[in-house]
């Protein structure tokens, strides 16, 4: 199976895909409709994982980027994102773990109240759609989530494990790019 296959297969045939204008791009973003809701569209970067990242102590991965949104926002403006951060990683040669913090997209989207954007486990979609496994080494999707400053103070103060404990107790629309925040850190304890 091929990886184009495996993302049909978890996120239903492609919309659309362009390759980023202009730049060095080594990767495409596609497009899927209505997932994983109605209502909401996902993009991915394709070929990204052409590239094996390192991880921490000497271990390697390749990855592809998952982010997803209601259909109200432009597909340019998801894919901006998605080309910054691809092209960060490949020109690093750093893969994205769990709880890392990819950066701001705030000149992107200036009126957006997520500006931050956060890597976990895309636990939205099924779970076999997180590892392609025929790759060598294997090929991960990494979900990309928009995510508020103090969200994200919340991350570095006190980890991403306790970050996604809360969202777990919160009913989060991680679709909505000007969601408010979760956390309050004028009422916390």
């Amino acid at each position: 199976m091929k990886l184009v296959e495996h993302l049909e297969s978890h996120l239903g045939p492609i919309a659309s895909g362009w390759k980023a204008a202009g730049g060095p791009t080594p990767f495409h973003i596609l497009r899927f409709a209505d997932q994983p809701q109605r209502g909401v569209t996902t993009f991915t970067t394709l070929g990204l994982s052409n590239s094996i990242l390192e991880l921490p102590k000497n271990r390697f991965v390749r990855q592809e980027f998952i982010f997803s949104a209601h259909d109200r926002y432009k597909p340019r403006i998801i894919s901006s994102i998605l080309v910054e951060i691809g092209e960060f990683v490949h020109k690093s040669g750093k893969a994205l773990l769990r709880g890392d913090l990819a950066g701001t997209f705030e000149a992107i989207l200036p009126s957006a109240s997520t500006r931050v954007i956060y890597c976990t486990v895309p636990v939205m979609f099924r779970s076999d759609l997180s590892t392609f496994s025929e790759s060598v080494p294997p090929t991960v999707l990494v979900w990309l989530i928009p995510i508020t400053i103090e969200e994200a103070d919340f991350v570095k103060e006190k980890g991403w494990s306790k970050f996604e404990d809360l969202l777990e107790r919160h009913d989060v629309d991680f679709w909505d790019l000007d969601r408010k925040s979760i956390w309050d850190p004028l009422k916390s304890n």
